[in-house]
């Protein structure tokens, strides 16, 4: 009996843990290649969730396949943040003006939302949100498996692009521009 909670709650544990980390996939190609420190990466996720919500809710789309839109949608915004927020702030001496910056827009992103959403609960209910099916004699969740799966299709597809394509190849981390103060 207990070999097979220890079992479920290990299941459980890994198609969470996929989710964290995708997001510290995205954090460590935005600091690590990019050398940008982003305090607002989880409320852009956010951001992201809300659209899928909204284009679900309003346009009858599922969740799954809500996602190109979505991800059309972040790259603009993120676009828009990058040039108009983040590009102007890469070539000063040190980085507290970006973090500062990041974290204002955390709180702004933050704060957005509980203004258009309230402090409510929102979920997505689709035909197959309660399904779930049998594997290694356990009970899994169906959506949380199914997020797995784009996980791991994700995380091949940027391991492909940086490690065999050409330019994956010669993305090196950036080098700080000088302020004329010095590095």
């Amino acid at each position: 009996m207990l070999s097979g909670v220890v079992v479920q709650v290990v299941i459980n544990g890994i198609l969470v843990g996929g989710f964290y980390a995708l997001m510290g996939m995205g954090l460590n190609v935005i600091f690590g290649v990019m050398k940008i420190v982003n305090f607002c990466q989880g409320e852009l996720l956010m951001v992201g969730m809300y659209l899928t919500y909204l284009f679900t809710s309003a346009l009858g789309l599922d969740p799954y396949l809500s996602l190109p839109l979505v991800v059309t949608v972040m790259m603009c915004l993120g676009a828009v943040i990058q040039q108009g927020l983040i590009t102007p702030l890469l070539g000063a001496a040190n980085d507290s003006n970006l973090i500062f910056m990041t974290v204002g827009l955390m709180m702004l992103m933050q704060n957005l939302a509980l203004v258009l959403f309230k402090s409510d609960y929102r979920t997505v209910q689709t035909a197959y949100s309660l399904k779930n099916i049998h594997l290694l004699g356990q009970v899994v969740s169906l959506p949380k498996l199914i997020s797995f799966g784009v996980l791991l299709f994700v995380t091949f597809m940027l391991y492909a692009f940086l490690m065999k394509s050409e330019t994956g190849k010669k993305l090196e981390p950036l080098p700080r521009i000088p302020s004329g103060r010095g590095w």
